[in-house]
Parts: C-alpha cells; structure tokens; sequence
C-alpha cells in the first residue's frame, strides 16, 4: 500500500507501506529545478532529492534474506507520471549516491560528477526514456 502523499512547499513525499513497515521513501520537488542535459538544458524537471529503500530490501545489506525487491523501481514508476502532471512530461534529474550508480545508469542519462553536489553523479531522464521506463517496468513486474 501507498502511503498518502505528503507535500511540503515546493515538494512532496511519497512512501511505501506494507506489513505496517515504511519499504520506501521519495522526496521530489518541481520549483526552480532545471534540466543539465543538451537535450533538455533549462527545460523544468522534477528532481529526485531523496530516494531510500529500506535496508531489508537492499540486496547488498539483506542478502538473500531480501523482503520486497523492486521498491526504489516502484517509487520512481511514480515520480513519471508526477513529472507528467505537472506538465515536464515525465522528465526527472536526481543526483546518485555512489551504490545507486549502477541502477540509474541502466536507464537514465549519466551526465557526469557534479562537483557542486557533495561530488554526486547527475542523471537526468528524458522524456522518451521516461516513456520506455514505465512501459519497460509494467512489462517486467508482468513478466
């Protein structure tokens, strides 16, 4: 189950909640937020500010003792439409802590350290690879 959203100013929270245990949390914000890349320089995304699945369901902490996979995936499916209702037609930015690198890579734009950020890499998602994002991850929760 989803937790109610939250809105604080300019953000929001959104949260996964199952078995009475927070799974998830995401804090976008969509004021002020710009797009880096070529493709979408100055154009407004939703950023990403934090994103944290909870440790059990991480594989590098709980092993094979895994509860839910998929939950940053499904915290994300949520943010695209967000993107889209605001009129940023599912483009989104986020800056990746070191372990997460991986994951974004497989399907957003690297756009490299961002040296003003705490040295975190910038991934921005385009809208067409928002489009297949989504299309992509209903296919492989079927799947």
């Amino acid at each position: 189950m989803k937790s109610s959203d939250l809105v604080f100013g300019p953000y929001r929270c959104v949260g996964i909640i199952h078995k009475r245990a927070v799974q998830g949390l995401m804090m976008v914000g969509w004021s002020g937020y710009k797009g880096r890349s070529l493709k979408h320089r100055d154009e407004p995304i939703l950023y990403v500010k934090y994103l944290e699945t909870a440790p059990w369901n991480l594989r590098e902490f709980a092993g094979d003792r895994i509860r839910y996979a998929g939950v940053g995936t499904a915290l994300l499916r949520e943010a695209v439409p967000m993107s889209m209702r605001l009129g940023m037609h599912g483009r989104l930015g986020l800056h990746s802590l070191p372990q997460a690198e991986k994951f974004y890579d497989r399907f957003m734009d690297d756009l490299g350290l961002d040296w003003n950020v705490e040295n975190l890499r910038l991934f921005e998602l385009t809208r067409e690879k928002a489009l297949k994002y989504i299309a992509d991850s209903f296919v492989q929760e079927e799947g």
